[in-house]
């Protein structure tokens, strides 16, 4: 069994539900909690399909600690040592429709009489 701590950049209590429901439905997950802005998965779960899965749904996920629960206290903190940190990937949230860029129009305007002067 494995302790999951993936952190989320949440700005509603929709994406604190949606969150918790997405961590919830992935094969093996025992139970999910939400600390301030990191969630918390423990069970037998693939860290990185969740965290994948995550940050298709939200403006930022990372994996923070991925911690094996049956192993012992000094073998955990030997992990700790040897991990690498985790490079960041910034997908669109999709619960937050502020962040909508605005549509671009242009404007082609047909002259008849191209020959013609406009201005006298």
């Amino acid at each position: 069994m494995k302790e999951i701590v993936i952190g989320l950049e949440i700005n509603s209590e929709r994406c604190r539900t949606k969150a918790l429901k997405t961590a919830s439905e992935a094969k093996g997950v025992i139970s999910v909690s939400l600390e301030e802005d990191q969630l918390v998965v423990r069970g037998d779960v693939d860290s990185v399909r969740l965290t994948t899965v995550l940050r298709k749904k939200f403006k930022k996920a990372t994996l923070i600690t991925v911690e094996d629960l049956n192993e012992n206290v000094e073998d955990a903190a030997e992990e700790e040592a040897e991990t690498k940190p985790v490079e960041e990937y910034w997908p669109v949230c999709h619960c937050n429709h502020h962040n909508r860029p605005s549509p671009s129009f242009q404007v082609v305007v047909y002259d008849p009489n191209p020959d013609t002067c406009s201005i006298v």
